[in-house]
């Protein structure tokens, strides 16, 4: 499951930095119809893959853990406002900078594992 997760993880790194890259350049930022059932696909088995795991191996939920999930949570809602048709091009800029964030803190804090949040 641990590399599931992590294919999951490359997988939707890899379609938000497009978006990202998208948005920058300064094109429309609004997706295929394709790409967007792809990154929900993504997010979907991203999120049960996650649970799962904390889930099964740790039977319980750490603090970093429900950090990474409101980050996780932050982050797909900021890419979706952005992803809007309706938003401006400065808007859509900053929701990507404020999803780029999140997932930086995420990756952060699936390297570090802090204990002192326990």
């Amino acid at each position: 499951m641990k590399h599931f997760h992590l294919l999951m993880v490359a997988l939707t790194l890899g379609l938000f930095l497009y978006q990202a890259i998208v948005v920058f350049v300064g094109e429309k930022a609004n997706p295929s119809p394709m790409l967007r059932r792809a990154m929900h696909v993504c997010y979907a088995l991203l999120l049960v893959s996650g649970l799962y795991m904390f889930t099964v191996w740790y039977q319980f939920m750490a603090p970093w853990a429900w950090a990474k999930l409101v980050l996780f949570i932050v982050a797909v809602s900021a890419t979706a406002k952005a992803a809007r048709p309706s938003t401006t091009p400065a808007q859509a800029k900053f929701g990507m900078l404020l999803a780029t964030i999140a997932y930086v803190a995420i990756l952060v804090l699936a390297v570090k594992k802090p204990l002192g949040l326990l």
